[in-house]
């Protein structure tokens, strides 16, 4: 994979991956309040019921709670990854970070079937979908680059690890680890 030595040539990668998952965090809480208002304020309103016909209108609105339910997960998980990765990258533990790279990596995967998607239909002609797609293409280079970011810091990570050792004494146990054997003159 590709490795920067820093973000937009300005920043360390740790600012820059603290930079990202900042913006994960917002873009997560953002997807969050706004499926959840759509949820809660569009799909019950009734011009949207009067568009579908009432033999399918079941069918329909399970397929749209369902669409909005896995997206819902999705920004949680991606939410909870990225307070992970902000915790790994200020208390140095790659394996939070790793957290972040492997489920952004699965948010990038769907960000570009829908690249495909909304470029298909772009050929359409109609405004709407050009600038939806380029929207898109948009936001799936920048998420790539975030990527690249992390996972370059990620590499270049400190990996120290402390270990504290513990030692338990009993009085008059010839085996004591914290004194020394006694010596024995020939």
């Amino acid at each position: 994979m590709v490795q920067v030595e820093n973000c937009c040539g300005i920043m360390s990668l740790r600012t820059g991956s603290i930079t990202a998952a900042v913006i994960s965090m917002v873009v997560s809480v953002l997807g969050i309040v706004m499926l959840a208002v759509f949820w809660s304020d569009v799909l019950p309103d009734k011009e949207l019921k009067m568009l579908i016909h009432d033999e399918d209108r079941s069918q329909v609105n399970t397929v749209i709670t369902v669409s909005l339910a896995f997206g819902l997960l999705l920004f949680v998980v991606w939410l909870i990854t990225s307070i992970l990765l902000l915790v790994g990258i200020l208390k140095n533990k790659p394996r939070l970070v790793t957290s972040w790279v492997i489920f952004t990596a699965v948010i990038l995967c769907f960000s570009a079937l829908g690249f495909i998607s909304t470029f298909l239909t772009s050929f359409s002609g109609e405004a709407q979908a050009i600038e939806q797609t380029f929207l898109t293409a948009i936001q799936l280079g920048f998420l790539l680059y975030l990527l690249i970011v992390v996972v370059s810091y990620r590499r270049n990570m400190p990996t120290f690890q402390t270990y504290t050792a513990v030692a338990f004494t009993i009085p008059g146990n010839p085996y004591n680890p914290c004194e020394l054997p006694p010596k024995y003159d020939a």
